[in-house]
């Protein structure tokens, strides 16, 4: 999917309250190098406390710091959406290890999702669908035909064979984009990584696609994928009992 990605200050962000009964679906962006070190010195205003303790257990120092430049980013996206402080939004993962908002938020109803790929950072937002996020900013895979064996439909595998013999850079963007819609479904439905991934069918083409769901009855999947304001591979999906009117999505890149 093509899309503008409006660009927004993280500083005008923490000024402004969005709708939280807005019909669309968000796509927020984020390049952590774009911020420098300007996300640590917000840790003590968006992290709560056990947060905090949580990055300092972490040993190498390049996870702490992407970890906790995310966590301030979701938490001051999240806020514009609830109307409550970042560092008051009290987070929980559920079964399956999917963070979610805790029940006592009072906003079970907003789900959101995230992804990072290097330097690169996606979130989902929607208001009304459990949503699922994934980002991909490598240009190739090395063990590609061993993992499409692995997780690809035969569909798909079929799809991937047609284009080895006519353009390899074709093949890698293929897969990739294949990869990052199947996490998307994935991840959106929260158990999905207990799923087997060869049973649902994402295609290896840009455009939207439906998914049954066979381990969730009467249940589907819509996926997107969509171009990036960088070098990469986007998707993201959303999780309803029919996918009859696609959502409006909003994308934004975030800046400090």
């Amino acid at each position: 999917m093509h899309g503008h990605w409006q660009p927004r200050s993280l500083r005008d962000l923490q000024t402004h309250i969005l709708p939280s009964g807005i019909e669309t679906v968000e796509l927020w962006f984020a390049q952590l190098s774009d911020f420098g070190s300007a996300l640590l010195t917000m840790t003590d205003t968006c992290l709560p406390p056990e947060e905090v303790d949580r990055s300092r257990r972490i040993s190498a120092e390049s996870v702490r710091l992407v970890y906790m430049a995310s966590c301030v980013l979701l938490r001051t996206v999240l806020s514009t959406r609830l109307g409550i402080p970042p560092r008051e939004i009290e987070l929980v993962r559920g079964e399956y290890g999917k963070p979610e908002l805790a029940n006592s938020a009072g906003h079970k109803t907003l789900h959101f999702n995230l992804s990072h790929s290097g330097d690169a950072w996606l979130c989902g937002v929607s208001s009304k669908k459990p949503i699922g996020v994934d980002i991909e900013t490598r240009d190739a895979v090395s063990n590609a035909d061993r993992l499409a064996l692995r997780v690809f439909s035969d569909s798909e595998r079929a799809a991937m064979t047609a284009l080895t013999s006519s353009d390899e850079v074709k093949t890698h963007e293929a897969f990739l984009r294949c990869w990052t819609r199947k996490e998307a479904v994935l991840k959106a439905a929260g158990n999905g990584f207990t799923w087997t991934a060869r049973d649902i069918h994402v295609g290896i083409e840009r455009g939207f696609c439906s998914v049954s769901l066979p381990q969730k009855p009467g249940w589907e999947a819509g996926v997107w994928s969509f171009e990036l304001p960088i070098t990469g591979f986007a998707a993201a999906a959303v999780l309803e009992t029919s996918i009859s009117i696609q959502p409006q999505w909003i994308t934004t890149r975030l800046y400090p």
